[in-house]
């Protein structure tokens, strides 16, 4: 049988592969002499797993060789591909509804939003479009922003309301101010570094397909009436468990996580908007974690996605400024600066 088994050049991984799309019915043939001649073929057959069709291919001897030595290795092979098919099935790339829940996010390709949260007066404002971005920060609604950021694709800008406007092509500006919004908070797991996740990294097939490799598929659960697939994923620092809700797409309806220092959180999307793409947008997220609650809401009436972007607010206007920063300037004069202080500070030390 492993002699048999050695003579196709193939990789193992083609006893149970996933083929989508293929109109495979057999490849090659290989015939050894065991007493009895007979042929390998790869035969494929389709599956069921957790409603989704998958076709499985496995490697059988021609049914005109019946020799018992045959027999045994057909029943071998078959048992294998039925373990590795078993094992794959329980992965987390074996369900339609983490398929949809993958390109979810590409549907989104702009969005302008107006959020905020419960006890906060402050209004803010997110448009994206690509991995362009603005951000936006009012007093109350229907006021102008008194702070502003933005990044054109090339440049990152800062701006405070009739002071000053900064920009930086190397990211220098203090860009932590600008919070993890309601549209990514559902995907704080998609990164291990979360504060980082941008909307064009869940565009990311690629990236994906990573953070589908750490997923373990938990079960099944019921939250607030949506069937919900739910998946395990660990990092160095916590443990976040995902429940993707089956009927909106594979939307992440609720995010728990368990730090290593004990402290844990969970995330509720209490209330979602369908838009055609089919796009998927949280209107409403209950957090909480050991300490605190926060209720972010986004006003329905003002929620644009998937519609034309004037180009010009990722470039913030310095009109109402009275200073203009470039920091990368700044930065290249005081390392300049530091550079020349050397030689008269050894000279100094050497009168």
């Amino acid at each position: 049988m492993l002699a048999a088994l050695r003579a196709i050049e193939s990789p193992p991984a083609i006893m149970a592969k996933d083929i989508h799309n293929s109109s495979i019915s057999s490849w090659g043939s290989l015939q050894k002499d065991m007493g009895t001649s007979f042929f390998l073929h790869l035969h494929k057959t389709t599956i069921q797993f957790f409603g989704t069709e998958r076709i499985f291919c496995f490697i059988v001897p021609d049914n005109n060789a019946g020799s018992p030595m045959a027999e045994r290795i057909q029943t071998s092979l078959v048992a294998i591909c039925l373990l590795l098919s078993a094992e794959r099935a329980h992965s987390a790339d074996m369900t339609e509804c983490l398929r949809k829940a993958r390109v979810l996010p590409a549907a989104i390709q702009t969005i302008d939003y107006q959020y905020g949260m419960d006890g906060v007066p402050n209004i803010k404002r997110f448009v994206i479009e690509g991995d362009h971005w603005y951000y936006g920060v009012a007093n109350s609604k229907n006021e102008l922003p008194t702070q502003e950021f933005a990044f054109d694709g090339n440049r990152y800008q800062q701006k405070i309301a009739g002071e000053f406007l900064s920009f930086s092509d190397a990211n220098l500006l203090p860009l932590g101010q600008v919070e993890i919004h309601p549209i990514l908070i559902p995907y704080t797991w998609f990164r291990e570094d979360s504060k980082m996740l941008t909307l064009h990294d869940l565009h990311d097939q690629q990236r994906w397909s990573s953070v589908i490799e750490r997923m373990t598929l938990e079960g099944t659960e019921d939250v607030d009436g949506r069937a919900c697939e739910v998946y395990r994923i660990e990092y160095p620092n916590r443990k976040v468990t995902v429940s993707f809700s089956v009927a909106d797409q594979g939307y992440p309806i609720r995010v728990r996580s368990e730090y290593s220092a004990g402290r844990t959180s969970e995330l509720k999307v209490t209330e979602l908007a369908a838009f055609p793409g089919p796009a998927i947008v949280g209107l409403r997220l209950l957090g909480s974690n050991t300490r605190v609650q926060q209720h972010f809401w986004i006003e329905r009436d003002n929620l644009l996605v998937n519609k034309r972007v004037d180009q010009s607010i990722f470039s913030l206007d310095p009109t109402d400024v009275v200073e203009i920063i470039d920091i990368d300037e700044m930065k290249r004069t005081n390392e300049r600066l530091r550079s020349d202080a050397v030689p008269a500070v050894i000279m100094q030390s050497l009168k």
